[in-house]
Order: structure tokens, then C-alpha cells, then sequence
């Protein structure tokens, strides 16, 4: 089953995003061998896993924002995701310095509800009473960056720039 989310002329295959971030997370440990392994270490509650697979989400969603959002300028990671501790019911944390339009939010909330379609598949009774996994907040300006900067354990990870890719 593979659902689609349209942008412009193009559309996001949700399945694909999930597929690519367990692959991610095989590819960056040796001793994961393949999609099941990671799912079995999700299943297990490992905050590594969890905190790589959100990785990879958020790469897959900045990649897709970019192309259909010209009004994207950067998007951070913050959070459990960046501290290595997310489990079962942690969100993505994301800070998004762009201009808030109600395209971007719509496209966002389709997003995450999409991707919790699959989410739950995976880890089902884990995450039952999951209702959402993105969690963005907008900033306009660097300003408001510096003083979320201030305020958070971790640093946010610069994740996705217009004009270049992060890593």
C-alpha cells in the first residue's frame, strides 16, 4: 500500500520515505543486516534506532518540502532525535525557519498523518495512542533561532539549507 502526497506536479510516496529511513538505519550499523533487524530493534525500544530512523524521516520530508515550498529557507532537528534518546512516542522536533503559510502546514499535517499510518503499522500496540510525529515550530527570524538556541540541552542540528544539503 503506498500512499501519496501531492506537491505541485510531483508526489511523495510515503511508504518509500519509511523504507528508505529503515535502510538508512541498516547502512549506519554493521550489525543491523536489514530492514527486519531494524524493525526488531525499533520493536525493542533501542534509542539509537529510534533516534536514526527519525533522522533519516526528516531528510526524506526536507528533500520533499525544498522541492515543492520555495518558501523554505532551513529546517533544524532538535530534541530526543538530536540527543539519541527518542523511543516509541517521541516526536520529530523540527524548526523551521520559513514563511508559516497555511500550503506549508496543510502539507506538513498530510504528512504526518501519513506517515503515522505507517508508523503504527510497524510498531503497532507500541504506539497506539500516538497521534502525531512531527512536531514543527516557524520561526521568521534569526532572532527567534538564537533565542530557541538558548533555551534548549542540545544545540539544534542545521538538517536541510536552501541551495546546499546538509548532512
Amino acid at each position: 500500500m503506498f500512499l501519496a502526497i501531492s506537491g505541485g506536479k510531483s508526489s511523495f510516496m510515503v511508504w518509500e520515505l519509511i523504507r528508505q529511513a529503515l535502510d538508512f538505519c541498516a547502512g549506519k550499523n554493521p550489525h543491523l543486516k536489514d530492514r527486519e533487524s531494524v524493525v526488531n530493534l525499533l520493536l525493542e525500544e533501542d534509542s539509537w534506532v529510534h533516534s536514526t530512523f527519525r533522522y533519516a524521516i526528516s531528510k526524506g520530508i526536507c528533500a520533499f518540502l525544498g522541492m515543492h515550498h520555495q518558501e523554505l529557507e532551513e529546517v533544524y532537528l532538535t530534541g530526543s532525535t538530536v540527543e539519541d534518546t527518542a523511543g516509541f512516542t517521541s516526536d520529530i522536533d523540527l524548526i523551521i525557519k520559513a514563511e508559516n503559510n497555511e500550503a506549508l502546514t496543510d502539507t506538513l499535517r498530510r504528512l504526518d498523518n501519513d506517515i503515522m499510518i505507517y508508523y503504527r503499522s510497524l510498531l503497532q500496540q507500541h504506539v497506539k495512542k500516538m497521534h502525531q510525529i512531527l512536531s514543527p515550530e516557524f520561526i521568521y527570524e534569526k532572532e527567534t533561532l538564537e533565542r530557541i538556541k538558548g533555551q534548549l540541552f542540545h544545540p539544534p542540528l542545521l538538517i536541510w539549507h536552501r541551495g546546499f544539503s546538509c548532512n
